[in-house]
């Protein structure tokens, strides 16, 4: 698919982090809150059901890639209250490591799945 419609639909992240904190942290947000995302689903739909290039395949790693920057976002804002050594880090510093530990994560994922392409670009 397009990645013009993959930034389209990663608009929608911040409607994936209010609903991640109201089901994981039980933090209901005030119903304006809400409300301003309504204009956003709103043009995302709009623009998605009028895409001439859309796939399914980029949709859904879009989507995923909403919910896992949300729960990002959710578990690090939670990690940054609850008492521990996570605690004092600053913000930059917690992204840092969470990043960290994404990255070491995917890393071998990739590495299996794209490593043959790789080595292969470098030659």
């Amino acid at each position: 698919g397009a990645v013009s419609s993959t930034h389209v639909v990663k608009a929608l992240e911040p409607l994936f982090s209010a609903a991640v904190n109201a089901v994981v942290r039980g933090e209901v947000l005030p119903a304006p809150v809400y409300a301003s995302l309504l204009p956003v689903v709103g043009g995302v739909g709009v623009a998605v059901a009028t895409d001439l290039q859309f796939s399914p395949l980029s949709f859904s790693a879009a989507m995923t890639s909403n919910l896992c920057f949300a729960f990002r976002a959710v578990l690090s804002k939670a990690a940054l209250a609850a008492p521990g050594p996570l605690r004092s880090l600053s913000a930059p510093a917690l992204f840092g490591v969470v990043t960290l530990g994404a990255t070491i994560g995917v890393a071998p994922v990739a590495a299996l799945l794209e490593g043959g392409k790789a080595a292969a670009a470098i030659e």
